[in-house]
């Protein structure tokens, strides 16, 4: 908890989430940033046109809470664009974002206050988090390391960004979003604001991210040309950014050929397939997610 003194000062938190027939966990989702114990937050939350209920639960936190709830609710060009609307709606000196379907720790943006204050030359800063299932259940907590621009362009990033935390100042250098890339729109922000300012790491765990049977990354329905879009997408997101074609094709290559394989393998490895998903998204890059 931050002393008293550090509470004199205290910053506006602006929390972004963009959402999209989000239905299911959205309330939890919002109860998290309302529930936190530094209570000098304001949510936004970006609805892309929602039809499954969604806009009936930010109505009745919007009114129950005016002023810290905040939402709009428009047809976008997906989370990048909604993203960007979040921002130029919010009012805080440092910003956050969280999944629809993700929840804070409650004393996630205290720490990171108290962090700010304490570091006045820091400008982001980034925690751990767990994974969670449907119930929200702990089911694993990812290893993440101190960022290294080099590595984030090339080969991973460590960066959660649902445990990520920024001063106004970055998004104000920086810019907004690339809107033009459909994928891993985070992963090139945050290898942009790599090249310009300091990413800082602690060990506190600031959220906790929903692995459910409809999260994108895991989807039941994933195909083979969804996968390979999204590896795609990734290398396009390195070579933009100077990483090193040679390696990024050859690992394309490499992920291209397994992918079809296990594809075409399919009901032979079904059983072993839980496993072989694991293996599947940790060469892509993407922290373990079980």
């Amino acid at each position: 908890m931050m002393s008293e003194k550090m509470l004199k000062n205290k910053p506006l938190v602006s929390i972004i989430t963009p959402v999209f027939n989000g239905k299911e966990f959205l309330e939890e989702s919002v109860k998290s940033v309302l529930n936190q114990t530094y209570k000098k937050v304001e949510h936004i939350i970006v609805d892309g046109g929602s039809t499954d209920g969604t806009l009936e639960i930010l109505k009745k936190y919007a009114s129950k809470y005016p002023g810290r709830i905040r939402f709009i609710s428009e047809p976008d060009k997906g989370t990048g664009d909604a993203w960007n609307k979040g921002w130029k709606m919010a009012k805080g000196d440092i910003f956050g974002w969280l999944g629809s379907d993700d929840m804070f720790e409650p004393d996630a943006i205290s720490a990171v206050v108290a962090f700010f204050k304490l570091n006045p030359d820091a400008y982001f800063v980034f925690g751990n988090y767990n994974v969670i299932d449907d119930d929200g259940k702990v089911i694993r907590r990812p290893a993440i390391k101190d960022f290294d621009l080099n590595e984030t362009i090339n080969d991973r990033c460590y960066v959660p960004t649902h445990a990520s935390f920024y001063r106004r100042e970055v998004v104000d250098k920086v810019g907004l979003i690339d809107t033009s890339l459909r994928l891993h729109n985070d992963l090139d922000y945050w290898i942009r604001v790599g090249k310009v300012f300091k990413m800082y790491r602690v060990d506190n765990v600031f959220s906790n991210f929903r692995l459910h049977k409809n999260s994108s990354i895991w989807h039941k329905d994933r195909s083979l040309r969804r996968s390979l879009d999204d590896e795609w997408m990734r290398l396009m997101v390195s070579k933009k950014n100077g990483g090193n074609t040679f390696l990024l094709y050859k690992r394309y290559f490499i992920f291209s050929i397994i992918s079809i394989l296990i594809f075409l393998l399919r009901p032979i490895l079904l059983p072993l397939f839980p496993k072989i998903r694991k293996g599947f998204f940790r060469m892509k890059g993407v922290p373990d997610r079980d």
